[in-house]
C-alpha cells in the first residue's frame, strides 16, 4: 500500500510540473508582445492596455482557471519574464 500512495504521489508532482510548463508555454504570446510594448513604448502596459492587448492575441490565448497555476510577469527594459508562482 505504501509503495502505491508513494507511485500516486509521484504520479500527481510530475502531473503538476506538466500543468506549470503547458501554462508557461501558453503564456510566451502574451510574453512577447509584453516586450514589443515595453520596447515601443518605454512603459508597462496600464490594466486597460493590457486588457487590449489580450484581445489583440486572438482566440489562441485562453486563461485556465482550473489549472490553479499563478504566473507572475516581470519586465523592464531589458526584458519581460513570466514565471508560475506555485
Amino acid at each position: 500500500v505504501n509503495q502505491r500512495l508513494d507511485q500516486m504521489s509521484i504520479s500527481l508532482k510530475h502531473m503538476k510540473n506538466a500543468i506549470k510548463a503547458s501554462a508557461l508555454s501558453r503564456a510566451m504570446p502574451l510574453r512577447i508582445m509584453l516586450m514589443e510594448h515595453l520596447m515601443m513604448t518605454g512603459t508597462w502596459p496600464e490594466p486597460d492596455q493590457l486588457t487590449q492587448l489580450l484581445g489583440s492575441i486572438g482566440n489562441n490565448y485562453h486563461v485556465e482557471e482550473n489549472s490553479n497555476v499563478m504566473l507572475q510577469l516581470k519586465g523592464d527594459m531589458q526584458g519581460v519574464s513570466i514565471q508560475a508562482l506555485n
